[in-house]
């Protein structure tokens, strides 16, 4: 998905991958379960057990098909024209918990 660690991806790369449709090999994901609210790793704490399971679970699935990525910290919109976040300048995307994983076979 990306042909350099997240740390050095420019903003202009991030915003045209977020703006394309979820596919089998690409996911979403606004903010990761909690018993209360929100993960606490969305705001700089530790991943918790239910985000862990979560997100295992969508590794689980990337590997069991053609590998993937899940973006966590950008929510889908559901009509796939835009996507929405907290704040689009990319600065602020990399401090608010957004992260990406991938997984390609």
């Amino acid at each position: 998905m990306f042909p350099t660690r997240l740390s050095e991806v420019a903003a202009s790369e991030l915003r045209a991958v977020v703006e394309t449709a979820e596919t089998i090999d690409f996911e979403l994901k606004r903010a990761l379960p909690a018993k209360k609210g929100a993960d606490p790793w969305m705001t700089g704490g530790k991943l918790g057990d239910d985000a862990k399971d979560e997100l295992a679970a969508e590794i689980i699935a990337f590997a069991n098909t053609v590998g993937g990525t899940v973006i966590v910290g950008i929510d889908e919109d559901t009509t796939h024209k835009t996507r929405e976040a907290a704040d689009t300048s990319y600065a602020t995307l990399q401090g608010s918990g957004c992260a990406a994983a991938s997984s390609h076979k």
